[in-house]
């Protein structure tokens, strides 16, 4: 580390020695910042070799980035400038998203060894134009591959800062992240930004506010969350007044369902009103958020202020007058769907949909009066407190509507003078309606009913299958099948549960064919065939012609040929390059060359015997991706299952196969006659 006038300089080499994730190998990086000019130069580099996750197998990996920054910048839209660019790539690793560590704000990739697997970032400088501080921003770009060429993610990541200089980033009052990516092998899509604000005694947020969307199409499961119950949104104004809210929906809450009130609203009250605290702040239908067949959202404000003053000292020393004011509000309101009865109701509320909510405030202004008091008898000072004044008010109110109603809330309050010399407490609390809707069945959708992709396929993967004709079957004439689906070629559908979910499930068809003669004995004997698809996307299967030793000796007595012209042609030539040296030869310009047309594409022919019965059969499998038992313990799972292929099975566990069969004969039919000792010819 580096700091002086002109120039920042920052570096760091990190070595791993038998590391159980980097194994051996170092990973060093380095920053100069030449202040004097505004570039700033970053660079990294890592090497090493490991076994993580390869079966203590060996591997190599590494990866490389650099980037540069400098002003002034290049102008790139009104306003605004590319003030940098930069790039990298990585091998047999892969990026995993995080969060920065304070006072950093935002998201970033880290990289973990992986074998086969490798991808590459880039990266650019954005600012407004003319000055980089007003808005900068760093954006990237990532995509990760295997090495087989199919892609794993791709991802988006920035991070901005209003009102910093470049070498003043991290110093910055404002500042925040973003971050998008897709990963196409868990079929997950994930969203999130983050925003800081620090303007002491104007506005600052104690942890940075923003929200997340992740939506995983394996497990249809999604969520959008802009704060929690639990983990609200909070911005500070002033110092003294905290802003809180949260807003979700979706159908993987977690246990971030809400719930009434939230906890931090629920224990101010309860300390407030220590001997009437809230309860049974819910009917019990929020849950049902859960579901995705709703929308919750909360907003809340919290007040704490607090003034002192001294007074003069004479027989009071130290006397103080502190006054303290604490107060807070909040509203939480949902709108869900619901399926069943509750209070006679069936559906409940407007077509299954019922609102709910929660409102409630406290307020609470103390005034004390503290100090030492002189004895006069003794000389001494004795400490004392009272209690000038203390007032209280407050009130909640928790209700579900319509169809049925229900409601209950309280209503509390206290003022206490000169040390409880005067105390007076209040407190109402009422409960009328429906108490309890929690019990109703989960909703679903009835307009939607449960769905079967795999018995949708049954009996119905093989279209059709040639020949049509029984006897006199042309020998090179190719067995012809039509699929129902591509053979090997994965795709994805969605099946709807009947409870509003939607499960997306990965089929392939697999088919084998196979064709067999009967030889003089009567015993089928299968034969190599291969197969091609034509224009019409028919499979034509045809038997493996034969090795032609005649053609191959043809073949080779033609290559000893040509290799006896070029040998002739290059003596020629020879002789020929003295004559032109002499002027004694003048070559005429060459004609052009042909057109090159296409040649045309040879039609599949079989390599049938004449004469022969031939029995074609195809059996076609409708296979499915998932979760399927292993042969012992999967290694890390311990539950004997693992994701791979294995036949579809319809909801009533049948296995989605067919086949079909064919007889043919490259003759006519065979005509017998019987005897006179009635035996067959």
């Amino acid at each position: 580390h580096a700091d002086m006038p002109a120039v920042k300089i920052d570096g760091n080499l990190k070595m791993y020695d038998n590391d159980p994730v980097y194994g051996d190998g170092f990973l060093a990086t380095l920053g100069v910042t030449f202040t004097a000019v505004s570039l700033q130069v970053n660079a990294l580099v890592q090497f090493g070799n490991t076994v993580y996750n390869n079966n203590n197998q060996y591997y190599r990996y590494w990866r490389v980035e650099a980037d540069a920054k400098f002003s002034p910048g290049i102008p790139f839209l009104t306003g605004v400038g590319f003030y940098g660019f930069g790039g990298g790539a990585f091998y047999n690793m892969e990026a995993d998203t995080a969060l920065r560590q304070a006072p950093e704000v935002g998201y970033k990739y880290v990289f973990k060894p992986k074998k086969s697997s490798w991808g590459f970032k880039v990266m650019a400088t954005i600012a407004t134009l003319p000055k980089f501080e007003t808005f900068n921003a760093d954006v990237a770009l990532l995509a990760q591959f295997t090495t087989s060429g199919g892609i794993t993610k791709i991802g988006f990541t920035g991070d901005f800062w209003l009102a910093a200089k470049l070498e003043e980033r991290v110093d910055s009052k404002i500042k925040g992240g973003v971050i998008a990516e897709y990963n196409f092998t868990n079929k997950i899509f994930y969203m999130a930004a983050l925003l800081s604000v620090n303007v002491p005694s104007v506005i600052t947020t104690p942890s940075p506010v923003g929200f997340v969307m992740n939506i995983n199409g394996s497990t249809n499961k999604w969520y959008f969350k802009a704060g929690t119950p639990t983990a609200t949104n909070k911005v500070q104004v002033l110092g003294f007044l905290d802003l809180y809210s949260y807003f979700m929906f979706g159908n993987d809450l977690g246990t971030d369902v809400p719930n009434g009130f939230t906890p931090g609203f629920v224990s101010e009250y309860n300390s407030t009103f220590p001997g009437h605290p809230i309860t049974n702040t819910s009917d019990g239908g929020a849950s049902r958020t859960t579901t995705g067949k709703g929308i919750a959202f909360g907003v809340g404000v919290k007040i704490e202020k607090n003034l002192s003053s001294s007074l003069p000292s004479g027989l009071i020393r130290d006397w103080d007058f502190n006054f303290n004011l604490s107060a807070g509000a909040e509203l939480n309101a949902a709108l869900l769907q619901y399926n069943g009865s509750c209070g006679g109701y069936n559906p409940v509320g407007i077509n299954g949909y019922r609102a709910s909510a929660s409102v409630g405030f406290y307020a609470q202004m103390t005034g004390t009066l503290k100090g030492t008091v002189k004895d006069g008898l003794r000389s001494l000072y004795n400490d004392k407190s009272y209690s000038i004044i203390d007032i209280r008010a407050g009130g909640w109110l928790i209700g579900a509507f319509p169809r049925p109603y229900y409601f209950k809330g309280a209503i509390d309050g206290k003022v206490g003078l000169f040390d409880d010399l005067v105390n007076i407490n209040f407190h109402k609390d009422f409960d009328f309606g429906e108490a309890d809707c929690g019990t109703m069945t989960q909703v679903v959708d009835t307009a939607a009913p449960q769905e079967d992709e795999a018995a949708d396929y049954k009996n119905k993967l093989i279209k059709s299958i040639a020949p049509n004709t029984k006897y006199n079957f042309p020998i090179t004439s190719t067995n012809i099948v039509r699929y129902a689906l591509v053979p090997n070629k994965s795709f994805d559908v969605a099946e709807n549960q009947g409870d509003g979910t939607i499960k997306n499930r990965t089929f392939k068809l697999k088919v084998v064919a196979t064709l067999e003669v009967k030889n003089a004995s009567g015993a089928w004997i299968a034969q190599t065939i291969l197969s091609k698809v034509n224009n019409l996307g028919e499979y034509q299967y045809y038997k493996k012609p034969p090795l032609n030793f005649n053609n191959a000796t043809t073949q080779v007595s033609q290559v000893s040929q040509l290799n006896m012209v070029n040998t002739n042609n290059a003596n020629t030539m020879v002789s020929m390059s003295g004559a032109i040296k002499n002027n004694l030869i003048v070559n005429p310009v060459p004609p052009p060359p042909p057109p090159n047309y296409p040649n045309p594409v040879p039609a599949v022919v079989n390599n049938l015997e004449v004469d022969k019965d031939y029995r074609f059969i195809v059996t076609a499998t409708l296979l499915e991706y998932g979760m399927n038992p292993t042969i012992g313990i999967n290694a890390g799972r311990g539950d004997g299952l693992s994701l791979s292929w294995a036949p579809a099975k319809t909801r009533t566990n049948q296995i989605v196969t067919e086949t079909k069969t064919v007889l043919f004969r490259t003759g006519p039919m065979q005509i017998f006659q019987a005897n006179a000792n009635n035996q067959v010819k």
